[in-house]
């Protein structure tokens, strides 16, 4: 599992208590009021913890492995940390709650090219202030290396103008052959090694990313020079039937499926019916009559044991209602046990977006539940791989209040 691209998860009031500290890795317990649920692991997080004035900082690879709720007081979660260095203090404070803030490294490098611009929009204001000495030159030399964090103002190292004059320009001419004479040594020399070279005609470089997915394979770019690029080709999607042109056209994707595939037998399925439309709020009268509204629906997810091969159209799928969503992982009610650990290929469809959202997760815990006297199973997934397109749209349903409050709900309460 890796950390979604582009997301910056910051939790603040926090706190963490540390259990069975060691050289190489701990388990902490991890409790938080972020809003949604979170099941990822953070190979690039800063675990910034204060413990009365040691280490400030440790960078960490964070993996949940437990999870528990306890609304409305939040939910608390087990964590592996694996440290890059020696935490000295953490065998001390085995036992104790310390703050806790977990950090994305690229919003801090973010926060110090601020702070890095404002320094010197501060210093071209100090132009004429008197030039420092030698000594001081080395000093904020040596304060510039370090950590933008740790300096709190630096003045503007200036050099003296130099009184000398620039080096001349050396300059080589080349000795033309007379008219209608024989050319000279060197101009023969360099004909020849001029006729020697190869002739390039125009170029074309194709960058692949590199990646293990055949589903990943068709995203690459192509750079040409002197020509333009070849027009992309048009391929049609294997689960929809439709055609779409360009590298990023995925297979996977459904644009024109609205409603969920059938289910498996067995797998228990919502069946409340309603009636109830819903209406764009700056439609006009002609556009109501126009275009038709769909019922209310509730958000799915179809899932299938991983084999390698993406969900096609006419697979026999299990379906159980989303109840809990959000960049990391999800959870969904279904009549059918998955055991923990078991990798799954999913299939999110949100009333939100028109295309159905296809990617790997693993089972990280399952919880047996009665509903409607019926025995079924609470399931919770972590994402294995989000792409910048899923995580876009992820990150919009955590963080857009409109989304969850429409109409066409995004989740079964």
């Amino acid at each position: 599992m890796s950390h979604p691209e582009g997301k910056v998860l910051e939790v603040k009031g926090s706190t963490l208590t540390v259990y069975d500290p060691n050289p190489a890795t701990f388990l902490m317990k991890f409790r938080t009021d972020y809003p949604t649920w979170i099941a990822d692991s953070f190979p690039l997080a800063t675990l910034d913890v204060t413990p009365a004035g040691e280490i400030p900082k440790l960078s960490a690879q964070i993996m949940v492995r437990a999870y528990r709720d306890l609304r409305p007081g939040g939910p608390e979660m087990l964590i592996k940390v694996t440290p890059a260095q020696q935490p000295v203090f953490l065998e001390a404070a085995a036992g104790a709650e310390l703050p806790l803030r977990i950090v994305d490294p690229e919003k801090e490098a973010a926060e110090r090219e601020k702070k890095r611009k404002a320094r010197e929009a501060r210093m071209q204001q100090k132009e004429g202030s008197k030039k420092p000495s030698l000594a001081t030159q080395a000093i904020e030399s040596e304060m510039l290396e370090r950590d933008e964090d740790d300096v709190d103002h630096v003045d503007m190292i200036e050099l003296e103008p130099s009184d000398e004059p620039p080096p001349p320009a050396k300059t080589i001419e080349l000795e033309e052959a007379p008219k209608g004479g024989a050319r000279s040594p060197a101009a023969k020399r360099a004909s020849a090694a001029s006729a020697a070279l190869p002739t390039l005609g125009p170029q074309t470089l194709t960058l692949f990313l590199s990646s293990s997915d055949e589903e990943d394979a068709s995203n690459f770019q192509t750079v040409a020079t002197g020509e333009d690029a070849p027009a992309a080709k048009s391929s049609t999607s294997r689960a929809t039937g439709e055609k779409g042109t360009g590298p990023g056209f995925s297979d996977l994707s459904s644009p024109s499926l609205r409603m969920p595939a059938p289910a498996e037998p067995g797998a228990w399925v919502k069946t409340k019916s309603t009636s109830t439309t819903y209406s764009r709020p700056d439609e006009t009268e002609g556009d109501r009559r126009k275009f038709a509204r769909f019922p209310v629906r509730d958000a799915f997810l179809l899932f299938k044991f991983h084999t390698g091969t993406p969900i096609m159209k006419g697979d026999q799928l299990f379906k159980g209602p989303v109840v809990n969503l959000s960049q990391g992982g999800a959870q969904f009610i279904t009549a059918q046990p998955v055991a923990v650990g078991k990798l799954l290929r999913i299939q999110i469809d949100l009333p939100a977006f028109a295309d159905k959202m296809n990617l790997d997760a693993r089972v990280i815990w399952t919880r047996e539940i009665q509903k409607e006297g019926k025995t079924l199973h609470r399931v919770g997934i972590a994402f294995e791989k989000v792409s910048p397109d899923l995580a876009e749209k992820l990150g919009k349903i955590d963080k857009d209040d409109d989304l969850k409050n429409r109409p066409r709900s995004q989740f079964t309460k």
